[in-house]
């Protein structure tokens, strides 16, 4: 391992390991319940989101064994898998909502172990997913190979900041989403906070060293954003001068949402919310900044809701192609997007200025969330994942205001991964 990566990076590498054996007691401890057919879930409570182990639980992990090194027909059956997923018709479980780059991961089956490891939790992980009556046992044992096969793989300073290794970061996370193990909560200290802080220090390494293959660039802005978004809740996350340098190599790679009348959002470019993500760091030097974003925004909300709207439309009629299902998800998750970082630009300003239009925008905001979560039911679940984020804020934002609708939605949206509960985290 390089002495010369930062010391959260380094711990994260170590800690892998430790994710790893609690991850395989889960596998354990299910296929034993299975077997007898007593699943005992005193150990969980409602809004906790990591299960709680016993001592022997993690002493059997360390017996376990990793699956055997993949045979090429192996390797066939996951690519076929793949395929097979991103060709489901359901709109609720396109896979492409995770990045366009997903299109081209079947390729890609092959190049390396962590990535072939990464791919095959994530197909496997699938399953369970979509039929709940589908074990988790298989899908838990590979996502445990997949972080060990990782683990190894950032110890070679070499491969440590490939793209490939980003990929299998990336697909572990969304795993850990599914199963419903990624920490504590949102933010710093969660496991997928953690994952994303080392994509974020790798993704600035790559774009500083020009160590990355233009055909790479759909997935690296796909991480690029997700480290922006992230950025928003976690202070570990610093969008410094590589900020700027990525968004100049990267930018020709994004695929901006465009109204009807052809107008992008300019409140929706990466760029653009990564300099709000600056300014609400120190929001006594940068009101003025926050201001004009939030007057953006403003601007530029009406509009989205109209184009949301009839895109949605085409994306419901009968016969909708494809292309047109998922235009309609693109401008959910663009509104969800919007009405989260106005409700937190809100917020601040409201801190500086008694407004009464400032408290009423507030309500707005939670009016139009709670009608979003309603009106993009029908795209759960991972279409949808990104709508509980304006809800969530909303508690946080708005206190007692329509709390138990919004709870109640939340609670909806967290069934679709059983251990998650954003409730739980704003309480």
């Amino acid at each position: 391992m390089d002495e010369s990566w930062p010391r959260e990076t380094r711990d994260w590498v170590k800690n892998l390991i430790h994710v790893s054996l609690e991850i395989a007691a889960i596998s354990i401890q299910m296929s034993v319940s299975a077997l007898y057919n007593s699943i005992d879930t005193s150990d969980r409570r409602i809004g906790v989101k990591r299960f709680v182990f016993k001592s022997e639980n993690i002493q059997a992990a360390k017996k376990h064994t990793a699956p055997s090194s993949a045979l090429s027909n192996e390797k066939t059956l996951v690519a076929g898998n793949l395929v097979h997923i991103l060709e489901f018709d359901n709109p609720g479980y396109d896979i492409s909502t995770y990045g366009w780059f997903v299109k081209d991961l079947p390729r890609h089956v092959g190049s390396s172990k962590p990535l072939d490891a990464a791919i095959a939790a994530f197909v496997t992980g699938f399953g369970p997913l979509k039929d709940r009556s589908v074990s988790k046992v298989d899908a838990l044992d590979k996502y445990v190979f997949a972080l060990r096969t990782l683990r190894e793989a950032m110890k070679d300073p070499e491969q440590a900041f490939s793209a490939d290794n980003m990929c299998s970061i990336y697909l572990i996370s969304i795993c850990q989403e599914w199963f419903g193990s990624g920490g504590t909560g949102i933010g710093p200290g969660s496991v997928n906070s953690k994952h994303h802080e080392v994509l974020a220090y790798l993704l600035q390494n790559a774009i500083q060293r020009s160590q990355f293959n233009p055909s790479d660039k759909p997935f690296m802005q796909t991480i690029f954003s997700i480290v922006v978004l992230e950025s928003f809740s976690n202070p570990n996350i610093q969008l410094g001068p590589w900020f700027w340098q990525a968004l100049s190599v990267l930018s020709d790679a994004a695929r901006p949402l465009k109204s009807g009348d052809g107008t992008s959002f300019a409140s929706l470019n990466v760029g653009t919310m990564g300099e709000i993500s600056c300014f609400i760091r120190d929001p006594d030097r940068y009101l003025y900044q926050i201001q004009c974003a939030y007057a953006l925004i403003q601007t530029e909300h009406p509009r989205l809701i109209k184009a949301a709207e009839a895109a949605v439309a085409k994306a419901k009629a009968s016969g909708s192609t494809f292309l047109q299902r998922r235009m309609g998800i693109r401008f959910h998750a663009a509104i969800a997007a919007m009405l989260t970082i106005a409700t937190l630009l809100n917020r601040i300003l409201r801190s500086y200025d008694g407004d009464p239009f400032l408290l009423a925008d507030a309500k707005r905001y939670v009016d139009e969330s709670i009608a979003l979560g309603r009106a993009a039911s029908y795209n759960r679940p991972i279409a949808a994942s990104a709508v509980a984020s304006p809800l969530a804020l909303s508690l946080a934002a708005m206190g007692d205001y329509r709390r138990e609708e919004v709870e109640e939605l939340l609670v909806e949206y967290q069934s679709d991964f059983p251990e998650e509960s954003e409730v739980a985290v704003i309480k």
